[in-house]
Formats: structure tokens, C-alpha cells, sequence
């Protein structure tokens, strides 16, 4: 009987769509307000003719309601339709799904406007139908939205939940019976409310908390940052010192320079002195029998000799004692370091003057060798002592060495405390930059805690306001539908008594038509703000969700 079979064509079934709904509307003029199958089977077999098929990626076929979804998920205010029948978790199937929406159309007088929606994406609809299909030829997919306008002139009375949908089309729905669903979804939104309240409360002691760390990050900041200030002055007098001690080692390194080059002068001076020793042995001896004639001669200059050899080891001795003066002035060098450069001068005034001597010493001695022989042991003992005060020098040389090293392993040790000092510098900028940052994250964190907390709050007496009016609402429709069935059974009643008065009973009917249109329209105001109201809170509370997660 149904024109779905592809051996009629789109014609048939637009006649056929325009008498059925025809008749539909008669019988829902005539007063009775029950789900008529035939209609709803018959849009089903509208929507499915000649359309393609589909399969999901786990091979479940789609129908029209995969269609509606395509067309409409993603476009405002068009997409009630379909964010209703997806809050419907006992729905499983496209089928039920799209009896759902169909449903959910017929009642809030939206089918020709959603059909018209649809139809209006022709990629989609060319996807979706093949070209035999009413919804792709213009003239008559106008005439099939013009006659669902018609539909709007009729307030069908069909519940869109609580019936298996999946399965069949359940013979009777009424709104009346969403009225328990109604109570049901205002206790869950109650029970909603409850725990957003607690979850403000959590929020508010996170807040608190979140102050007592920042006032406990605020006096650790204020410790290191006194901290820091300490380590930056020990670092300048650190460095102060480093530089002390850099200019004092250049210092004794180039005492050092000096005395080495000293050293090598007079090790030098040495060697010439002793080739010139063997020469003058050798001429010695060859001399020796004139030399021994002038012997008595020589006896009277030894003893001049002999003076100025007195002269010559006092000043060897006072020598010494300089450079034993000299050595206990460089061990004082550590405690007296701004005076060492001084007595480094000192010292190579003395070294030149010594110099000098071994100079004049030495202009003597050549003299005597060339006319005497006794001048030669005064050499030799002169050679012995420029030797003895030679080492004296190169353990004088020694000891400077050492206090060098000794510099050197304190200037290296400070420069490892001027890097762990570096090092840890920057660790503790790191660390004040690090909770510098935290601090600024941490304040604009609250700041946008505490504005969140003031919108939910209004958001929520607003909402609360709302709940109150609509519980109001409903409980003043349940005391009208109560009275009305009272007024009804009363009717009836005299109905049944007064059967010779059909004016007055047609009057009475017309004034509960009246009136259950009227409650009809509200409980469908007051559904929609609750829908709404519900949509909003539940938005708000996963937002809360998932910034108290992320936080």
C-alpha cells in the first residue's frame, strides 16, 4: 500500500503526501489528539524514498536522521532538534532517532522549516539522495514544504521520550505523562544546583588556600631576596680581593723575572770566573820562581788584601742578613701584601748594589792575579763566597717560588669560590625569576577565579530565580490540569444527567479545548526554558570541571 517502492514516481508520492496530511488534520480537528502512525510512518517512507545507502566504519547502515545531523549539527538555532534527541541516552538506533526528531518537529510546529533547511545544503542532499528523489527537483519540493507549513495549524499532543522508539511507534502519547520525566529532571536540577554550591564552597576554600601560599611565597621571595643581597656583597668583596691578589702576583712575578735574570747573570759571571781560574793557575806556574822572589812584596799587599777581604765579608755578612731580612719580609708578604712591592725594590737595590761589588771585586782580583799569586786564594775564597751567597740567593729564589705557588693555589681557590658564587648567583636569579613568574600566574589565576566566582554566582541566583519561578509554574499547571479533570468528571457527570442540553455541552467542550490549548502552550514555554535553563547549567558545570582539572 506504501508509495516507498521506486515503481512510482515522485508525483505519487507527493498527491499521496498531500491527501494524508489532509486527513491527518481533519482528524486532529475533530478532537481527538492521539500519535497517528499512518502520518508518522508515512513522513518515515518521505524521508527514505529513493535515498542512498550508508554505513558507519563499523558497517551500522544510516538512515534520514544521519541526514537531518549532516544538514544541521553545526547551524545555530537550527539545531535544537538535534541536540534534544542526542540527550535521549536510551535511544540506540538511527531509526529511533529519527522518529525522535520527527516527533520532537511535529510538536514544536518546526518540520517544514527544518525540511527547508536541509534542502537548502545541495551538497549534502545530492550526497545523501539519488536524483529520482522529490527533495532534488525544486517544484516539488516546494509543494512538500508548503503542505508541512499546513501542519503547523496543528497542535499534535505526542511525547517525544519514554517510549522505545528503537523498536515500534508507541499507539498513544501524551504530554501528561512527561509531567513525572518533568519532576525527575527538576530534582536532578536541584540536586545540580547542590553540588554546583558545594563546588563554589571547594572553590572558595582553594582560594583561601591559594592566599596563604602566596603570603608564605611572598616571605620565602623576601628571604631570597635577602639572601641574595648578602651573596652579591660577599661577591664584590670576593672580587675586590681576587683583584688584590692579581696585581700582587703580576708583582711577585716579575720579582721572580728579576731574580732569575740576576741568577743567570751571576752564574754566567761564575764560569768566567772559573775559566779565568784555570788560566791563571796555568800562568801561575810558569811563574812561580819569579813570583817566589817577590814573595816578601806580596806578604805586605796580602795584608792590605787581607783588609779588604775583612771589609769584603763584612759586607758579605751584612748581605746575609739582608736577605735573611729578605726572607722573613716575604713570609710576611701574605699578611703584609701592600708592602711587598716595596721591599721587592729594596731588594734589587741591594742586588744591584752587590752587583756593583762583585764588579769592583772582580776588577781587584784581576788586577792582583796578574802581579801576584796570593791573589789567587783571595779569588778562590771570593769565589767560595759569591758561591755561598749564589745559593743563598737561589734559596732566597726558592722560597719565592713557593710563595707563588702558595698565591697561585689561593688565587685558584678563589677563583673556584668566584664560579660556585657565580653559579649559585644565578640559581637563586633563576629561583626569583621562577617565582616572580609563579607569583604573576598565581595572582591573575585568582583575579580570574574571583571574577568566574562572581558571574556563576549571578549566573546561579538568576537560574535559581528561574528554577523557582518555573516550580511555581508547573505547580500552578498541576493544580489547573487537577481542576480541570475535576470540571471534566463534573461535566461528564452532568453530561451523562443532562442529556437534552447539547448548546451547553458543545460551549463546555469548546472551553476545554480552549483551556488545554492554552495550558498546552504553556507547558510547552515553561519546557523549552527548563531545556534551556538545564543546557546552560550543565554547559557551566563541565566548564567548572574542566578548569578546576586543568588548575
Amino acid at each position: 500500500m506504501w508509495l516507498c517502492s521506486t515503481a512510482y514516481g515522485p508525483n505519487c508520492i507527493l498527491l499521496s503526501s498531500s491527501l494524508l496530511m489532509w486527513t491527518s488534520y481533519t482528524d486532529f480537528n475533530s478532537g481527538y489528539f492521539g500519535c497517528h502512525v499512518s502520518l508518522l510512518q508515512f513522513l518515515i517512507c518521505l524521508f527514505q524514498f529513493d535515498q542512498k545507502e550508508k554505513t558507519t566504519f563499523l558497517g551500522t547502515k544510516k538512515d534520514y536522521w544521519d541526514y537531518f545531523n549532516d544538514c544541521l549539527a553545526k547551524i545555530k538555532g537550527a539545531n535544537d532538534g538535534i541536540r534534544f534527541v542526542k540527550s535521549i541516552t536510551e535511544l540506540k538506533t538511527s531509526l529511533g532517532k529519527g522518529r525522535a526528531f520527527i516527533r520532537y518537529s511535529l510538536v514544536h510546529q518546526r518540520l517544514a522549516d527544518t525540511l527547508q533547511q536541509c534542502l537548502m545544503n545541495q551538497r549534502v542532499t545530492s550526497d545523501w539522495y539519488y536524483a529520482r528523489s522529490p527533495f532534488l527537483k525544486p517544484h516539488l519540493s516546494v509543494d512538500i514544504i508548503n503542505h508541512l507549513y499546513e501542519l503547523n495549524e496543528v497542535q499534535f499532543d505526542v511525547a517525544s521520550r519514554g517510549y522505545d522508539l528503537d523498536a515500534s511507534w508507541p499507539t498513544f502519547a501524551s504530554l501528561r505523562e512527561e509531567q513525572d520525566t518533568v519532576k525527575a529532571a527538576l530534582d536532578r536540577m536541584q540536586a545540580d544546583l547542590k553540588n554546583v554550591h558545594g563546588q563554589i564552597g571547594e572553590l572558595e576554600k582553594n582560594l583561601g588556600a591559594s592566599r596563604k601560599n602566596e603570603a608564605s611565597l611572598q616571605e620565602q621571595l623576601q628571604v631570597k631576596e635577602a639572601q641574595l643581597e648578602s651573596k652579591e656583597n660577599d661577591l664584590v668583596k670576593l672580587q675586590s680581593r681576587l683583584e688584590d691578589f692579581e696585581g700582587k702576583e703580576k708583582e711577585l712575578e716579575n720579582a721572580k723575572a728579576d731574580a732569575e735574570a740576576t741568577c743567570a747573570k751571576q752564574a754566567e759571571m761564575i764560569e768566567r770566573l772559573t775559566s779565568e781560574k784555570q788560566v791563571m793557575e796555568m800562568s801561575q806556574l810558569e811563574r812561580s820562581a819569579v813570583q817566589a822572589k817577590e814573595n816578601q812584596e806580596i806578604t805586605g799587599k796580602i795584608a792590605v788584601v787581607e783588609g779588604q777581604l775583612e771589609v769584603s765579608m763584612k759586607e758579605v755578612s751584612r748581605l746575609q742578613a739582608e736577605v735573611l731580612d729578605l726572607r722573613v719580609q716575604v713570609q710576611r708578604s701574605e699578611e703584609e701584601k701592600l708592602k711587598s712591592k716595596a721591599q721587592l725594590e729594596v731588594t734589587e737595590a741591594q742586588r744591584n748594589e752587590l752587583r756593583t761589588l762583585t764588579e769592583q771585586l772582580k776588577s781587584q782580583a784581576e788586577a792582583l792575579n796578574q802581579k801576584r799569586v796570593a791573589e789567587l786564594m783571595e779569588c778562590r775564597k771570593s769565589e767560595e763566597a759569591l758561591t755561598e751567597k749564589h745559593d743563598r740567593e737561589v734559596a732566597a729564589h726558592a722560597e719565592l717560588a713557593i710563595s707563588a705557588a702558595a698565591m697561585r693555589e689561593e688565587l685558584s681557590t678563589l677563583k673556584a669560590e668566584n664560579s660556585r658564587l657565580a653559579l649559585e648567583n644565578n640559581e637563586i636569579r633563576e629561583g626569583l625569576h621562577r617565582a616572580n613568574t609563579e607569583m604573576a600566574e598565581l595572582g591573575m589565576t585568582i583575579c580570574k577565579l574571583s571574577t568566574e566566582k562572581e558571574e556563576v554566582r549571578e549566573n546561579w541566583e538568576g537560574n535559581s530565580a528561574k528554577i523557582t519561578e518555573l516550580e511555581k509554574d508547573v505547580e500552578r499547571l498541576e493544580k489547573c490540569m487537577e481542576e480541570l479533570q475535576l470540571e471534566n468528571n463534573s461535566l461528564r457527570k452532568e453530561l451523562t444527567q443532562k442529556e437534552t442540553l447539547p448548546q451547553t455541552i458543545v460551549k463546555l467542550q469548546e472551553e476545554l479545548e480552549k483551556t488545554k490549548n492554552q495550558v498546552q502552550t504553556i507547558k510547552d514555554l515553561s519546557r523549552e526554558e527548563m531545556a534551556a535553563i538545564k543546557f546552560q547549567m550543565s554547559s557551566e558545570s563541565m566548564n567548572y570541571q574542566v578548569q578546576i582539572k586543568v588548575r
